[in-house]
Order: structure tokens, then sequence, then C-alpha cells
């Protein structure tokens, strides 16, 4: 019954191609054609699936998933399939979740999952993915989106929505980065200030978080929402322009909002307290906001509110509670003049009849076919063919639905010109990007400048610390010089050979041909810092292929990198950040702890965090060599602290600086939590080279050894595998014999000496 079509991809062709950093549909979200997907399962289990009391079960059941798109036929075994959604559940017309990765590591065209939603409220079966395609012309991140046919066991269940699933694999091809926290935020998620403690912000209500984390779930630290909520809550208006930038990609937030007002979705944060990410980007340090679940726009209605003519100024109006991250942002007249400025430039550009009508002509044409034959499509509401013809184009009084598709375009189009309140702004200034450069390597900085006038100069301000006085250099367009691309609205600036010893300071400005200016930040400059010279934390020495030099408390040999103040003063670490990518400097965030003045902290670079979220990085070391990061979280970018760039290093061989916190990189004996200088005395060696077990394997009976008379007094605790401590005692002499009854398996010896070096070695009783 596959039926392709090739009538979408006619419309729009300049509205695709300014679809910037965005992935292409590729071949399983193509709208062109309505691919079919074929389940193969169990009839045990898809009896379970479908039996009274089970709508709500998370159980997933192996099946097999074929993909036709008319191009591409592919086959995956062992997938997992269950249903998913909330209300739908209940429905007759069940939606369904496809997972790739539930019993075997595998993806599928670069997807961990697939949502396939049964849009069983919408007689149309259209209203989400033409939401969802609007995101993608206001280029913003949102998911990818089409129409499929499914079939289960060769029977057919009708027309689906196919849309993208929200997860790391998701910020990871949208941002480039998985790092950082990403937020799932459902009913009642106000955005309401609890205080201060981010822990108030885990509470569970209907029995799970309103604020759900959904990756590093190990470290599970809320610091970073609980800032972000008490800025926009607790921010004088007049300082809240700086600090919210600070923590927030503010324009692509005022176009999600003006998404909303738009589409109608009051499913959202912005009046229903529901369904939106955040995800905190591990690139800028900057949360992004993310929507999410948009069927319910464009006219369909359950709570008797007229979407299609509310005030877009006060669009987030309720009886309960205020609805801070709309109403507060909005109260910043630089926000609001630009939400203004992006509903404007939407209504002109594709939210009007000439452009969106052809566009939903042919979506409605498209999948008009496999609507007739979906024999779950009047189940639920006793949706007819008629009725599908009906929610595009007539006049509705449907119970939830109180406009057709274009019906309500053209009333919300018509209200929202004549509520817009539009003066001339000064040019909007996005996405400001630096690199980070050693010294001698080229300083490349970017920045998305827009404007309703032409001509407008973009300039870069700088200068060195402590002088205040900027020198300003005119960026460009043009395709030179580091600038990718001609025209396309990012402006470059490329200064050669940047060496210096002092921080470098610097904004953007941008001027338009009236004299209105702008600048970012808006307050204050970013600080790009000549890394090492100056700073009082540095890389120290690090292992990229650690077989047998030290290990870590699960007696594993992990890559490792030491981290050392070499400053007189204790060190607070919690802003500081570990990347083995200078473009992603926010990789992976140091423990909230201090570093004593001339201490040593030793990072495990083995990507797990299970093994402890406080020490090890969540990425590895590359023995053909890499580079390697430490960066400071300072006002509303990363600044480089210490970088370093090695080449390839042979197992256990340590690169490190010597002299020890001050001097160049060099192949070096390993010294992991010590000086780096010359060792000339045996009492130097560190504790992890310094003692054996013997024999190893053993029956509990075995000595601990040392190659040095001169050390005094230790520490001897043995744990189980579970980390449970068994056996601890002190030591005065060099040399010790133990004999302790215990059960044949693996343990962990932990040795401490006088001085607080630790090491840990893995014991085997047989």
């Amino acid at each position: 019954m596959t039926r392709l079509f090739t009538l979408l991809c006619c419309f729009f062709p300049l509205l695709l191609a300014a679809q910037n950093n965005l992935p292409e549909r590729g071949e399983v979200f193509r709208n062109d054609v309505v691919p079919r997907i074929d389940i193969q399962i169990a009839e045990a289990d898809l009896d379970f699936i479908f039996a009274e009391g089970n709508e709500y079960s998370y159980i997933e059941h192996p099946a097999t998933f074929i993909f036709n798109n008319g191009t591409v036929l592919d086959t995956v075994e062992n997938i997992g399939f269950r249903l998913r959604g909330n209300t739908s559940r209940q429905a007759a017309k069940k939606s369904f979740k496809v997972s790739f990765n539930s019993f075997e590591s595998q993806k599928y065209r670069g997807l961990q999952k697939m949502n396939l939603n049964g849009e069983h409220n919408d007689p149309s079966t259209s209203r989400a993915r033409l939401a969802w395609d609007m995101l993608r012309w206001m280029e913003v991140p949102g998911a990818r989106a089409n129409h499929v046919e499914l079939y289960v066991n060769g029977t057919y269940f009708g027309i689906y929505a196919n849309i993208e699933h929200i997860d790391d694999n998701f910020i990871d091809t949208y941002f480039g980065n998985e790092e950082g926290n990403l937020y799932k935020n459902i009913y009642p998620c106000d955005m309401a200030y609890k205080g201060t403690n981010p822990n108030l912000y885990k509470e569970e209500i209907f029995g799970r978080r309103a604020y759900q984390l959904r990756t590093n779930t190990e470290r599970d630290d809320y610091a970073d929402f609980a800032e972000l909520v008490d800025i926009v809550n607790n921010t004088p208006i007049d300082d809240l322009e700086c600090e919210l930038e600070r923590v927030l990609n503010v324009e692509s937030f005022l176009k999600c909002i003006a998404f909303d007002v738009l589409t109608g979705n009051w499913d959202g944060p912005h009046y229903n307290k529901n369904n939106f990410y955040l995800y905190h980007n591990a690139a800028t340090g900057k949360f992004e906001y993310i929507p999410y679940d948009l069927d319910n726009t464009l006219g369909i209605d359950w709570l008797s509110r007229d979407w299609g003519t509310r005030d877009m100024y006060d669009w987030a109006q309720h009886g309960d509670t205020g609805r801070p991250f709309y109403n507060r942002t909005l109260e910043v007249p630089a926000f609001r003049e630009r939400y203004s400025v992006y509903m404007n430039q939407f209504l002109d550009e594709f939210f009007n009849e000439e452009t969106l009508f052809p566009y939903i002509d042919a979506m409605r044409d498209q999948i008009a076919p496999f609507v007739t034959d979906d024999p779950f499509y009047p189940l639920d509401y006793g949706f007819s063919v008629s009725d599908f013809e009906d929610s595009f184009d007539a006049e509705l009084d449907y119970f939830q639905t109180d406009y057709s598709i274009k019906d309500y375009i053209t009333t919300r189009r018509e209200n929202c010109e004549e509520q817009l309140e539009l003066i001339n702004t000064a040019p909007i200034i996005s996405e400001v990007k630096n690199n980070y450069p050693l010294a001698g390597e080229s300083l490349l900085i970017s920045a998305k400048v827009q404007d309703e006038n032409t001509p407008f100069a973009v300039q870069l301000c700088y200068f060195y610390s402590p002088n205040t006085t900027p020198d300003c250099v005119e960026m460009q367009d043009n395709g030179l010089n580091g600038d990718a691309e001609a025209g396309d609205g990012i402006f470059t600036i490329n200064l050669s050979a940047f060496v210096t010893l002092e921080n470098l300071e610097y904004y953007i400005e941008s001027a338009d041909n009236e004299g209105l200016v702008n600048r970012i930040p808006t307050c204050g400059q970013r600080i790009i810092a000549f890394p090492f010279a100056e700073s009082p934390l540095v890389i120290n020495e690090l292992m990229a292929s650690n077989l047998s030099t030290v290990s870590d408390e699960t007696g594993t040999f992990e890559d490792w990198i030491e981290i050392y103040n070499r400053s007189s003063e204790m060190i607070d670490l919690g802003n500081y950040f570990l990347s083995d990518n200078f473009n992603i400097p926010g990789k992976w965030q140091l423990p909230k702890t201090n570093l004593a003045a001339n201490d040593y902290l030793l990072v495990w670079a083995d990507n797990d965090p299970e093994d402890g979220v406080d020490s090890h990085a969540s990425f590895k070391l590359s023995a053909g060599g890499e580079e390697l990061g430490l960066f400071q979280k300072v006002s509303d970018a990363f600044t480089a602290v210490d970088l370093v760039r090695f080449d390839e290093l042979s197992d256990d061989e340590s690169y490190a600086r010597v002299p020890n916190g001050t001097g160049e990189f060099a192949s070096h004996f390993s010294t992991p939590g010590w000086n780096n200088d010359n060792l000339t005395d045996t009492t130097d060696i560190p504790l992890s080279d310094a003692w054996t077990i013997s024999p190893n394997p053993n029956n509990g009976d075995f000595s601990i050894q040392f190659d040095t008379e001169n050390a005094e007094r230790f520490e001897v605790e043995i744990y189980n595998i579970q980390g449970l401590s068994l056996y601890s005692d002190k030591f005065e002499n060099v040399n010790s014999d133990f004999n302790i009854s215990l059960p044949a398996g693996v343990y962990l010896v932990k040795m401490k000496n006088d001085i607080g070096r630790t090491a840990v070695r893995k014991m085997v009783v047989e």
C-alpha cells in the first residue's frame, strides 16, 4: 500500500535553504514521501500491549523494525516496542515508542528512538507536523517530523506522525555535544522560585519530578537549573537583560515564545506549565530552550479559549499563578522589542496565506489516501473522511477544534498584525563564538547579526587588560579570512598570530543606518585569557594510555589528568571545566570542592561517571594525540585557563610540565599527584610505584613490601569489590605480613602514607 509523493519538495526552497545549523531531514524524515514502517512482534507481546490494565506499562517488547520509503529498505532486528504518551494511552488509536537500543547497542540512521504518534484528537492528523516544520523555518532546534504509514504484523494501523525523539542523541545532533544537563519539564513546571537549594527542584509531584534530569543522572546536580530559576524570578527588571543573556540563549527563546503565541501552543509552559526541554549547552555554557509535544496547536482547544485572537503581549495570562519565564522576559524592553521583530519576521516570511496554504494543501493531498484507509481514525471521536477534509479549510465547531487550520492561520495573522508594536530597533546580535588559540595561532571571532534596516555595520571592540580603552575593527561577511560563507549573516574577524601575555577582553557592536546601536555582551566584556601564563590552576601532567602506572578506586588502570594549584591560596574548583575539545569547553565540570595551595587533583579520563562522578571525566584521552583544555566559566562565556596539545604517547608514558607547574610539557617519569621535578631521592617515589602485594593471587596470607627504607607510617585498608571496608590498620614498619581470612574473590587494597599519598591495588584471593 506504499504510496510515494513528491508534492512538498517544490514549496519553500528559500525557507529550507535558510535552515542554518539544523540537521538534514535524512531518509527517515523525508517529507516528500510517506514511508512505510512494519513492526513484526510476537502475538503474545502484542496482546499484552493492548490488554486492559496495561495502558501505562513501560515494558519494552522485542520486535523487528522494517523501514521502506521507496529509496531505502532497511531491517533492524531486536528493537524495543511499547506504548507511549500520556492521555493518548487510553485512546483507541495508540501511540508507540520504537527503541533501537533497548536490547542491543545500536542506532538506526543515527537515531536511538522513534516516536510514532497517532494524533487521535486532531481530525487533520497534521497540526503537530506542520508546527515542527515551522520551528525549522524559524531556525529553532526542534524535532524533525513527517508522516508514515504503520503496519504491525501485516495489519494496517493507519497514518502516524513520526516525531524525532529528544534525548542525548538529539542534543548531540543539534548542538554538537551531549555533556551538559538535559531537563525534561512536564506539568506543573511553572519555573516558580522554590529557594536557593538546588535539591528543592527535585520535588516529586504526581509520583515523578516536574523537572526531570535526563543526562548526568549519576551526579544529579540541579545547581545550574536553580540558578536559571533564581535569575528569571528574582533579578530586578533593569538588570534582567544582562543576567538572563548570561545563562540563556535569549534569541532562540524569544523565537520560541513567538512560535507558541502564533500557533496557539497552550500545552507548553507559558500557559499550561507543561512540555518543554532545557539543555545546558556545554559549548556555550547557556541554556537552550527546546519545544516539545506540539499536537495541541493551530486551533486545537480543550480549555474554551480563543487562541486565534489572544493578546500576543499578555498571552500567558492565567487564573492561578504567574508564568515568570514568559512574563518576566517580556517585561524587559529590549526583549519585548526583539520578540516583536521576530513576530513580524515570521508573519512576513511564512505565517500567511500566500506561503502556508499551498504547503498545507500539499500535505493534505499527500496523506489523504492513508487517512481514508486508516481503521483507527474514526474510533475515538467518530471522525469521517469529510471531517478530515473540513479540518483544513472549513468552518468547524468540534468540541476540541474551534478552527480549521487555514481559518486559524488567517485569524491569528490578522490579530497579531493589529497588535504588533513595531518600532525601529537596533541590530540583533546572536551566536557569538570565538576559538581558543595557543600562542602564535589566529584568533577567530564571529557573530550572527540581523536588522530590518540595511546597511548596518558590525565591529569588534577589544583591549588588553588592564587597559580599558578599546580598539575597534570592522567585521566582515565576505567569505574571506575565516568567514565561512559570504552573505549568510555571520560576521567574522580574524586576528592572525595572536600572541599576548595579557588577557584580551572584547565585545561586538553593531549600528544601523539610523544610528541605533546594540552590543553583546550587553554588560561587560568577554574574556580570552592567555592560557597558562598567569593562571594559578594548570594542567600539570597527563597519561593517555595507563596500563600499569596507577589505578583508580576500583583497581582499574584508566587514563588520567593531573591538575595543580601552583598558587599560595586555596582555589574553589566549582566553576572550572575540563575538555578534550576546545570547541566544547564545558564538557566536564570539576568537582565542587576546594584545592589547597600547592596541591594536586587527579582526574580519571575514562568516560565512566558511575565509578565516581566527582573524579571520573566524561571523556577519554587518545593515545594517538589530541587536545586538552582547562576552562573557567566567566560571566556569559568560557575562558581558557590552560591548553595543551600532545602527539602520540606510548603505553604508560607520562606527559608533564617540568619544572613542576611552570615548565613546558615533555615526556617524563610518571608522578601522578606528585611533584614533577627531577627525582633525586627514593623518598620522592610516588606511593603507587613503591609497593607490591606478594603473592598475588593468594589465599589470604600475603605481605606488603616497599622499595624504599625511608617510609615511616602507613595506613592499610581492604575493600570488597562493592566498596565495603573489611580491614583497616596502621603500621610503622616498611614491610608487613598479613594473614586475613577472606572469602575467595577480588579485593582492593588501599595504601596511604604519612604525607597523604594514596594508591590502590587489586588483589585476588583464591
